[in-house]
């Protein structure tokens, strides 16, 4: 089943466009319905990894529609957002996110059906860059892209983000074998997502924000072939 969700302030809004989509997928489509932002924003944080789109009124009661989209796309900016009003004067501010489309209401099923399309390869997409860990006893998925690098230890990983640090008892050849793209294997205990690289050596590889990392002797000559080719040099 294949879930959306609608958050606009006019409930005939809402309806007409819910029975679009449904008619679309033939009623194989998951809808929900949301009049506030902060109860849209909840309701995504539990159901993200299933969520095919997001359809957003820019003009949300007393809420900025965009600064919604800029909250959402901070924690699942894998979720495509497609923007929907009644005032062409919006145009230009979506930019400040990265919506899949702008529909302008009443919504025409052309150009629906072409932003739902796009969503799903949007969202295949996407899929490449999320990796599913067991963490605590929990399932959680992470955007490979805020993974700047994997350090093992034995039988245990610490996954390095941004912002923060997950322990997960798993080997890194398991890690590995996902293939999570951009994703270099310089050691045997180290894997560095090379998006965050600023040198490569044979003395090691300097992420940008300082940390050093090792480069096994065995594997200098692979890891600088990998990184050329990732970035085309």
């Amino acid at each position: 089943m294949k879930k959306f969700a609608i958050c606009d302030d006019d409930a005939e809004v809402t309806e007409g466009l819910k029975e679009k989509v449904m008619e679309i997928y033939e009623g194989e489509a998951q809808i929900a319905a949301f009049q506030r932002a902060e109860d849209l924003i909840q309701w995504l944080r539990e159901e993200r990894g299933d969520v095919i789109a997001v359809f957003l009124d820019i003009e949300l009661n007393n809420e900025n529609g965009i600064d919604t989209a800029k909250k959402i796309e901070d924690f699942c900016a894998e979720i495509p957002i497609i923007f929907i009003t009644g005032y062409i004067k919006y145009v230009q501010d979506i930019f400040r996110v990265r919506p899949v489309a702008l529909l302008l209401k009443p919504v025409e099923e052309h150009r629906l059906r072409d932003a739902l399309r796009r969503c799903e390869e949007v969202r295949e997409k996407e899929k490449k860059n999320m990796v599913t860990l067991h963490i605590k006893g929990v399932l959680h998925q992470l955007d490979s892209r805020d993974i700047v690098y994997v350090e093992s230890d034995k039988r245990i990983l610490y996954i390095y983000e941004r912002n923060q640090i997950y322990k997960v008892y798993m080997k890194l050849d398991e890690l590995e074998a996902m293939e999570l793209p951009g994703f270099l294997r310089c050691h045997k205990s180290y894997m560095v997502n090379m998006n965050y690289i600023k040198y490569l050596s044979a003395e090691g590889i300097i992420l940008k924000s300082g940390k050093k990392v090792p480069v096994s002797r065995s594997k200098y000559q692979e890891s600088k072939e990998a990184f050329m080719k990732y970035f085309k040099l």
